[in-house]
């Protein structure tokens, strides 16, 4: 009998996991791909957000602020990588004006530093700004990590410290009993006290073999251009247009490798097939990517790629144990900003909700 099984070893499930390692917990994580972290995890633009932008109040904006705070010691904790890199949130009309008044409002409250800069100024720093470029607000404090690589550090760890992994092995049912699971999958059956469903795209999938739905997902497609290192002098750091309710819109993201993301996209779909980019979607890519950069140096594309993120109706996470089943806790719908929340939600999820 386990203590705790954890479903799915993305970003999510893997922290928690760790996270539970350094208690006397007997856990087992269950994944079905070969490796931790390569679907949702590995198909985003990797971004540990400055933490002004959610809104006040929500789960995002409280996990986001204290991730971004944890994350450079985290990730030496976890020996992978973490680059500073920085961000221009860039303006184009007077529009944009009431979005900055009010981030700037937010990193004040939230004691993130921030710099407005004139257009003249943002231009020293920036000279490849688009030509129409009005105002940039300046987020020092964005870095960027490899997710995949955070994802699987936190398993090899999280054995290491004596958890039980099972990889390529997928649930198949959950059989509810008085104080226990029996958890089935593809290779046998589990038992334990309390299941911990961080299956990602999955998730609603996980829930309904215990109880009816408790949250909605919706699932929102992007799609990006891959640019190699040559490419890394195009802007000093991250570039992106004045967000919309339709969330950051098309950016320029160096990643810690020096290579560089432009995308994504964003579509909303109905199935979790793999996605194929087309050309018609690069050429959306090309359009909108003007909005914060005068050149691209696309003879340095390498590839493209994309993937699907699961966005929760009512565009906040889901942490918690369910309403209907006693012992079984979702922690799903953690789409933007879900890579910078995620050490904070394993550290407050296991020791504040988890294991109370």
């Amino acid at each position: 009998m386990k203590d705790v099984i954890v479903i799915g070893a993305g970003i999510i499930g893997s922290t928690i996991t760790y996270e539970l390692s350094k208690t006397d917990s007997k856990v087992l994580v269950l994944e079905k791909r070969e490796k931790p972290g390569l679907d949702v995890t590995g198909h985003n633009s990797a971004v540990v957000h400055s933490g002004i932008d959610p809104v006040e109040g929500t789960l995002k904006a409280k996990y986001n602020l204290l991730g971004t705070r944890m994350y450079e010691e985290y990730a030496k904790e976890l020996e992978t990588p973490y680059k500073k890199i920085g961000a221009f949130l860039i303006a184009t009309t007077d529009a944009d004006h009431e979005i900055f008044e009010h981030l700037v409002n937010n990193a004040k409250e939230r004691d993130v530093f921030v710099e407005r800069l004139s257009r003249e100024e943002a231009l020293k720093r920036e000279p490849n700004l688009p030509d129409n470029t009005f105002e940039v607000l300046s987020m020092p404090t964005t870095a960027v990590v490899d997710p995949t690589h955070v994802a699987q550090q936190a398993i090899k760890k999280a054995a290491e410290n004596g958890v039980e992994v099972h990889l390529n092995e997928e649930v198949t049912a959950i059989h509810v009993h008085d104080g226990y699971f029996d958890v089935v999958t593809n290779k046998g059956t589990y038992q334990a006290r309390k299941v911990v469903n961080a299956g990602g795209l999955y998730a609603p999938h996980i829930e309904a073999m215990v109880s009816e739905p408790t949250f909605e997902l919706t699932y929102i497609r992007g799609d990006y251009i891959t640019l190699g290192k040559e490419a890394r002098n195009m802007s000093d750091g991250a570039l992106y247009p004045a967000p919309t309710n339709m969330g950051k819109g098309v950016l320029v993201i160096p990643q810690v490798d020096d290579s560089v993301l432009i995308g994504p996209t964003a579509f909303t779909v109905t199935t979790l097939d793999e996605p194929v980019v087309q050309d018609a979607d690069i050429e959306i890519i090309k359009e909108k990517i003007k909005m914060v950069a005068r050149h691209i140096p696309y003879e340095h594309q390498t590839g493209t790629m994309s993937g699907i993120r699961p966005k929760e109706v009512n565009d906040d996470f889901v942490i918690g144990e369910s309403p209907h089943v006693k012992g079984f806790y979702n922690v799903a719908g953690t789409d933007s900003p879900g890579i910078a929340s995620a050490p904070a939600i394993a550290q407050d999820f296991v020791h504040n909700i988890l294991l109370k």
